[in-house]
């Protein structure tokens, strides 16, 4: 089932601009491996579809995987996304530590 969603859902969705969405779509921005695979879950398809099918062919050829139909790249994007994501949790955990600490000292303070 293709999607069609507008290029002002899609800006909205990603955190970006519509006319900066645009130049994606239109092959004239570069954008990271993580872009990419926020817009194929928006899309809700492997980002391995959104490439041209040479470079998904390149990729595996050259991945030694016996693994067809982009699902190398597709497993490496998900390692890189998950690595992300454990970074960003990481980072949150820290923040929230941070805040109890700091809502723990003020609380304390307002007792006193």
């Amino acid at each position: 089932m293709q999607k069609s969603y507008s290029q002002e859902y899609m800006a909205t969705s990603l955190g970006i601009s519509q006319s900066y969405y645009a130049r994606i779509e239109n092959d004239q921005a570069d954008i990271s491996l993580s872009r990419l695979s926020q817009i194929a879950t928006i899309l809700e398809l492997p980002v391995s579809k959104l490439l041209p099918l040479e470079l998904v062919q390149h990729i595996e050829s050259v991945s030694h995987s016996q693994v067809g139909n982009g699902q190398y790249l597709d497993q490496r994007v998900q390692e890189v996304q998950n690595a992300h994501y454990e970074s960003q949790l990481t980072h949150l955990r820290q923040e929230i530590e941070f805040l109890r600490q700091l809502i723990s000292s003020q609380f304390g303070a307002i007792k006193a």
